[in-house]
């Protein structure tokens, strides 16, 4: 028996007729891995969040590959947590219900998923047990989980999920009634049905397995009580089934941590233990010499000539390496399929496909100028729209990111080694263009949180940070460039995490600090540049907006901040805090000053 799994959760929407909502994504984060995390014989699995849960792709989700697999004693688990709307039905006899996909318009009835369609998916598949859970309104309030709100009338003619019948085998839980809307719980950060929802089903249970059945009555109370004595709201959860004889689940003993603040969720647990081999870059000594020496002459000699032919060609260059790159992800991509197994080799194979790429941007940090960096730039945000409107295994589609977060952890090692930051400066500040968002403005690639988190090598920037140190550290060519690096590459990745941290700081998805998890020693050498070197001061400066004698002022109150937070995830703090960052004379004043209070009676 194998279980099977869908999980959507749609925060994000599109088009603005649709307001945002704070937890929805999360939600289906966090069922998604605590289903994989204790599920034997998981089978296919699908999670699909924010602008991966178009229309489209949700169908793909649900279609002919799904069905293929499913055999007839496994069990299949669909959740959804987003907003819900009730709208006309094609033919305009009565009211239905839909769920609002990413790229959901105005007219709902053909950009959403109704649930007549849900039920004639579900009745395809060929499982004994489906169980479907669904956080969304019945009906709608713009401040709630729903649109299109119906009057009380029009409600007796409501289609929901829970009042049509399905296929044998089947239980249907959802948040609300059909005339209640399901709110998100701000304390908690979930939405309220699925707070409760994860709680029961990691509950301490004595028996290995117990009746699904049974974390009805308890979510519905906990929801019920909580929605009337915190928000005054009325919220209750309603259950449809049609089991034969008791089905169980599995005692959840791996658990997740349900926080308001959780750093960093791994989106595939499976993917967050995996083993990703280093690239094997098919070019022996002298070639690679030869190819580093032919892309920096063309870089130099574009630089020193200055002029207009010169400039075209290195962007053709530029461009050219970038599409090269693109036909072989496509072919890559292909050959992997739906195997999450293949993943990592996958990613090398991107990783080895994009060494001259990679290299160029190397070169360019080194010796190029600021419009080439930013040419540069400007091709490597293009990587981020590869997957745009694919279907299939969302972390196979996210591959391409690691290459982006490569690209950058490259320019700013050989950067910061060189004490020349300006390329990384101007590489950070590439402007990235979401087409998803029409009326949103670019942001710097810098703020482009979610890479940092690549899907591909399971959603935990602490597995992308470790892969990426040893890719760098298979780079000897770096030493090349930067001669200081030596053996110290490690050392500057995490000094370069450090720099990223800080500057992200305020902003609303600040990075993990995996420059936290080590020694203090692998980070203070930069302190201690950053307080006795003027020329690095007045570059940090620079890129933090801030007068020269005031960066490392900066810098205290920005790690005192971080540090406040804490890591989670049991990690303890083991690096440099804020005190590091004292000169001598001032850490001799601090003791002094200690001293003469503790003399004082």
């Amino acid at each position: 028996m194998k279980h099977h799994i869908v999980a959507i959760g749609v925060s994000r929407h599109q088009h603005p007729f649709v307001n945002n909502l704070a937890h929805a994504a999360k939600d289906a984060q966090e069922f998604f891995n605590l289903f994989i995390q204790n599920m034997a014989d998981v089978g296919s699995q699908n999670l699909l969040v924010d602008s991966e849960a178009t229309l489209a792709q949700i169908r793909t989700a649900l279609g002919t590959e799904l069905q293929e697999q499913l055999q007839p004693d496994d069990a299949f688990f669909f959740f959804y947590s987003g907003h819900g709307s009730t709208s006309e039905n094609t033919d305009n006899s009565s009211l239905a219900h839909f769920l609002l996909p990413f790229d959901a318009t105005p007219d709902i009835t053909n950009s959403a998923i109704s649930f007549l369609y849900l039920k004639e998916t579900f009745d395809k598949l060929p499982c004994k047990a489906k169980f479907v859970f669904i956080d969304s309104c019945f009906s709608g309030a713009i401040n709630a989980k729903g649109y299109t709100k119906a009057s009380k009338k029009e409600f007796k003619e409501v289609k929901t999920l829970t009042n049509t019948v399905s296929g044998k085998g089947y239980l249907i839980f959802s948040a609300s009634k059909e005339d209640e809307t399901a709110i998100e719980d701000p304390e908690y950060q979930n939405g309220l049905f699925t707070y409760f929802l994860l709680g029961e089903l990691q509950k301490d249970r004595k028996e290995d397995k117990f009746p699904v059945v049974e974390i009805f009555t308890p979510i519905t109370e906990q929801v019920t009580k909580r929605a009337k004595e915190k928000y005054g709201h009325t919220q209750t959860p309603t259950l449809s089934s049609h089991l034969e004889g008791n089905v169980f689940l599995p005692r959840f003993t791996k658990r997740i941590k349900l926080s308001p603040s959780v750093l960093e969720v791994p989106r595939y647990p499976e993917l967050a233990q995996a083993a990703f081999p280093i690239p094997e870059i098919q070019l022996d000594d002298k070639q690679q010499e030869k190819l580093i020496n032919d892309i920096i002459g063309l870089v130099v000699r574009a630089r020193q000539q200055q002029e207009p032919v010169s400039e075209i060609a290195f962007e053709r260059f530029c461009a050219k390496l970038a599409r090269k790159l693109r036909e072989d992800w496509e072919k890559i991509f292909t050959e992997t399929g739906g195997d999450v197994s293949e993943i990592p080799i996958s990613v090398a194979k991107l990783e080895a496909a994009a060494f001259q790429f990679t290299l160029l941007g190397a070169v360019v940090a080194v010796f190029g100028s600021d419009k080439q960096m930013e040419v540069y730039g400007e091709n490597a945000v293009e990587i981020l729209g590869w997957g745009r409107h694919r279907a299939g295994l969302m972390a196979l589609i996210a591959a391409p990111q690691i290459i982006v977060v490569e690209i950058i952890y490259i320019v700013g090692v050989l950067c910061l080694a060189r004490n020349h930051l300006k390329p990384f400066d101007v590489l950070l500040k590439t402007p990235v263009y979401d087409v998803d968002y029409r009326d949103r403005p670019p942001c710097p690639l810098l703020l482009e949180r979610h890479i940092h988190y690549c899907r591909a090598l399971g959603g935990s920037s602490t597995t992308v940070n470790d892969h990426i140190r040893k890719i760098l550290e298979s780079f000897g060519w770096l030493a090349e460039l930067a001669p200081k690096l030596g053996a110290e590459v490690g050392d500057f990745q995490r000094q370069v995490n450090f720099l990223l941290v800080m500057l992200t700081v305020h902003s609303k998805d600040y990075l993990w600090p995996d420059c936290a998890r080590w020694d203090s020693l692998r980070v203070r050498p930069l302190v201690n540049r950053i307080k006795y070197d003027p020329k690095l001061k007045k570059q940090l400066g620079e890129m933090f907006g801030t007068k020269e004698d005031k960066t490392r002022q900066i810098f205290m109150k920005y790690l005192s901040e971080i540090k406040s937070r804490g890591l989670g995830h049991e990690y303890w703090w083991e690096s440099i805090g804020p005190e590091d960052l004292l000169t001598e004379e001032e850490r001799r004043a601090e003791e002094e000053k200690r001293k003469q209070q503790a003399e004082t009676p």
